[in-house]
């Protein structure tokens, strides 16, 4: 029977030994929390980010432009054109978080997380499927969207930068229109989910990564005397922070389950900058 003990000849081409019991830590690393705020169009997910302090926008959809032309936020809102490819999109993140030339953005904001999956759509079409999209014995899309999970390792690059742009100091934020998904169900009534739209492999691992993954959208009463469950929209607008059976949301602060929106971007913003610090002050208390 073969041991289950490692030895040293086992791992031939590991690094040397680095003394691993001795970088044990207490001291929690005070890093920015990477936020995802998805929701529905026109809901003031943009405006909400725009109010931020130093933010750098990078512009995957002309929503932002379109607002600072309109004067629905500050016309002196920073942005970045839209990147043309998926190593451009990298490149681009790569060069703002180890410029030389100093800047005054602690934030960067993408706007919106479904035109960066579409470039990576469009980068593993052309490199891994030799440009076949449809084509149903190999192409992308072949065996129910196979090309998809040819995504993941891609991705996972991506979250990796987000990582280093948060121990760079720099606050990562993500925004992200809303879908659907329907959870089907053989004892109960089928009920519609709203998350952010995109690819379900895509989206298990942005959801995991993200530190708060929050959701802007009117209050809804829920339905559930037909066989789907449908939902009722109030006027009042809230940002969601724990999810329940009809939407995705979570936290890592300790937030409130629902945050008033307010009738701005900017209240919007400080709204949710109040309730972190709120949450942070009860967490020392409760210590």
């Amino acid at each position: 029977m073969s041991s289950l003990i490692v030895e040293d000849d086992d791992v031939q081409g590991a690094p040397a030994a680095s003394n691993w019991m001795q970088q044990i830590t207490v001291e929690p690393e005070k890093l920015p929390s990477t936020l995802l705020l998805y929701g529905e169009p026109g809901g003031g997910k943009s405006s909400m980010i725009a109010a931020a302090p130093d933010v750098l926008f990078i512009a995957m959809e002309d929503g932002i432009q379109t607002l600072k032309t309109n004067l629905q936020v500050r016309s002196d809102v920073p942005v970045l054109p839209a990147p043309q490819t998926w190593l451009q999109f990298l490149e681009m993140l790569r060069e703002f978080r180890t410029s030389k030339q100093k800047h005054p953005y602690k934030r960067l904001a993408i706007d919106a997380l479904g035109g960066v999956e579409d470039l990576l759509v469009d980068h593993v079409v052309a490199t891994e499927y030799a440009g076949k999209f449809a084509d149903n014995k190999t192409g992308f899309m072949a065996w129910g969207g196979q090309g998809y999970k040819s995504l993941t390792p891609h991705w996972r690059m991506f979250l990796n930068e987000i990582t280093a742009l948060k121990q760079a100091g720099i606050q990562p934020i993500m925004i992200a229109h809303d879908g659907i998904v329907t959870r089907r169900s053989a004892r109960t009534q089928d009920r519609d989910k709203e998350v952010p739209k995109l690819s379900p492999e895509v989206w298990a691992l942005t959801e995991k990564h993200a530190d708060m993954v929050l959701y802007l959208a009117h209050e809804t009463e829920i339905d559930d005397t037909g066989k789907h469950a449908k939902g009722k929209s109030s006027d009042e607008r809230f940002l969601f922070t724990c999810g329940d059976a009809s939407f995705s949301a979570k936290n890592r602060h300790g937030l409130p389950p629902t945050i008033s929106a307010g009738g701005s971007g900017e209240e919007c913003w400080a709204n949710l900058i109040k309730a972190l610090k709120a949450a942070r002050k009860e967490s020392k208390h409760n210590v």
